[in-house]
């Protein structure tokens, strides 16, 4: 049976194919059409509501699978219309000043128009003549990760921003999906939302939408104070905001910046998270006796929390999948269509997250050629782990494209995790903020003997202390606060990046290199050969490798 996910009801448009009842592709459609998150229009279209069908993830989708769009059985989408109605008729929203001034006066209208009238003219007009399932946000969230942890029990969490006014659920998996509790996205007149809240922190700094992880590394700069310490409020598997948290921010943050105030109140409002979340969990874990956790929804992308919940006796392991904001929801939808079509749960771990499009030898010299650069061929990681040994900086394009938002060894500028002053360099070259920490990839093997506590954490969204006899070693990656986000590397899953790593290791017995995402400012995660290039000329990279072909500036 193959079976379509689809996302592009909010941000983070998306694709993915399930093919008897693994994930077999998926990707953004960010990646192709260069808009980072897929966030546009927005004069027009308020925070939540996004126009951008994912027509070329599609396409690429069906394609890489080896199928025809013939041969589609289902599309699943990662919303339901009919709960966003219900919830906003309960709620007594549709003509309330909040509902308008949140989500726009033509928000609703274009919202069922686009969901309920147009998807399946929009799939049939391109080949596909199947039904179209709606799953609900906060189901396609938990399914996402359930689904693709291999727990046979367990726990899950979904936090996110909204869905179809909810902001939130939990629930377990012992064979069956069973939601316990649903979070409303608002309650009593005020937004109820732990995403928001966190996102609306952020933007108080002067951040936007998507840089919450900005916010994030600054929260390691300051001390947590008291001023927010009765803001929400756990009661059993629920949690609900005792204050307007905008007006709250407001009467703190009185301007912009990165003085040492607005690092204090990072942390706080870091920690009001993580204090919530752990109650959440604990409770939950009190109802089912599970000790496994599964988080999905864009705050699961809060490596910080993860690692702060991992940390409790109440949670033994931990999975989140590499695409935990919305793009995610294509893929739980998918997972959850398939198990509704056939009453088979899916028979899949998520062990890599190289779901993309790839790249042959030939495709990338018919690029290079095409651009008239000098360039010759390579051992890649011969040569990159000479390189990186050397102090320079390299663009490093390999095999499949990521799926979610960070570079894990195919689409990766790397670097010395050793040296302060190339780190300082990458940032440069990034146009990033000097408080925000830059990721090690490790292999997985001699991650032990560099942080506490480690385990396997192959898609960076955990966090980790730096053992106190290694902060200096490795300096480059160390953040202020003695932590780092890391990936795992085994050789099973990418054995050039692993053996890359592993010559690096050679040269210097130091077993990981600074990685971090191959793209400029502002922009996606390269995806062709041609964004590789052109972002590699419009920076300060000292050199590329891509396939088996070095290139030089």
């Amino acid at each position: 049976m193959n079976v379509i996910g689809l996302c592009f009801a909010f941000h983070d448009s998306s694709a993915c194919l399930v093919k008897d009842g693994k994930l077999v592709s998926a990707v953004e459609e960010e990646r192709f059409n260069r808009v980072k998150r897929c966030l546009i229009n927005r004069e027009l279209f308020p925070t939540y509501f996004n126009p951008i069908f994912p027509y070329k993830s599609l396409e690429h989708v069906v394609k890489a699978s080896g199928i025809s769009f013939e041969e589609v059985d289902a599309v699943a989408v990662g919303i339901s219309p009919k709960d966003f109605f219900r919830r906003t008729v309960k709620h007594g929203l549709i003509n309330s000043r909040i509902f308008k001034e949140k989500l726009g006066f033509f928000a609703m209208p274009y919202y069922f128009l686009r969901l309920l009238h147009n998807t399946k003219k929009i799939i049939r007009r391109i080949g596909i003549d199947c039904k179209v399932h709606f799953v609900p946000h906060q189901v396609s969230h938990a399914a996402s990760s359930v689904y693709c942890s291999s727990f046979k029990k367990t726990n899950f969490v979904t936090l996110d921003g909204q869905g179809e006014l909810d902001s939130g659920s939990t629930g377990f998996f012992d064979g069956e999906l069973k939601t316990l509790s649903i979070i409303d996205y608002f309650h009593k007149g005020k937004i109820n939302s732990l995403g928001d809240f966190y996102t609306a922190a952020s933007q108080k700094l002067g951040f936007s939408f998507g840089q919450e992880g900005k916010f994030m590394g600054l929260a390691a700069y300051g001390k947590p104070k008291s001023y927010l310490n009765r803001v929400v409020k756990v009661d059993g598997l629920k949690y609900f905001f005792q204050k307007d948290f905008n007006k709250v921010f407001s009467n703190i943050v009185k301007s912009k910046g990165v003085k040492k105030f607005h690092a204090d109140f990072a942390v706080t409002v870091q920690r009001v998270l993580d204090e919530t979340v752990r109650k959440l969990v604990e409770n939950l874990y009190d109802q089912t006796g599970y000790k496994n956790l599964c988080l999905a929804g864009g705050v699961a992308l809060n490596c910080n929390m993860n690692s702060y919940l991992l940390d409790q006796d109440f949670v033994e392991n931990i999975f989140i999948q590499p695409g935990a904001s919305d793009q995610g929801t294509a893929v739980g939808a998918a997972l959850h269509c398939y198990k509704k079509l056939t009453g088979k749960n899916p028979e899949f771990k998520m062990e890599h997250a190289y779901l993309g499009p790839g790249f042959t030898d030939e495709q990338i010299k018919k690029s290079l050629d095409g651009a008239g650069l000098s360039y010759r061929k390579c051992n890649p990681a011969i040569k990159g782990a000479e390189l990186i040994s050397q102090g320079k900086v390299i663009g490093w394009f390999q095999g499949g494209l990521e799926f979610g938002p960070r570079a894990l060894g195919n689409r990766s500028i790397l670097a010395d995790p050793r040296s302060k002053k190339v780190r300082d360099k990458v940032n440069q070259i990034k146009a990033r903020e000097f408080w925000r920490p830059l990721s090690p990839s490790v292999l997985h093997e001699k991650g032990g003997d560099y942080f506490e506590d480690y385990v396997y954490s192959p898609f960076m969204t955990l966090t980790f202390n730096v053992k106190k006899g290694k902060q200096e070693e490795v300096a480059g990656i160390t953040h202020v606060d003695g932590t780092s986000r890391l990936q795992s590397v085994k050789k099973t899953f990418n054995p050039l990046f692993y053996s890359l790593i592993s010559k690096f290791h050679g040269r210097t017995s130091v077993p990981m290199v600074l990685n971090t995402s191959f793209n400029k400012r502002g922009e996606p995660l390269v995806c062709t050969p041609e964004d590789a290039i052109r972002t590699f000329y419009s920076t300060g990279l000292d050199y590329m490798i891509i396939g088996d072909y070095l290139v030089s500036k």
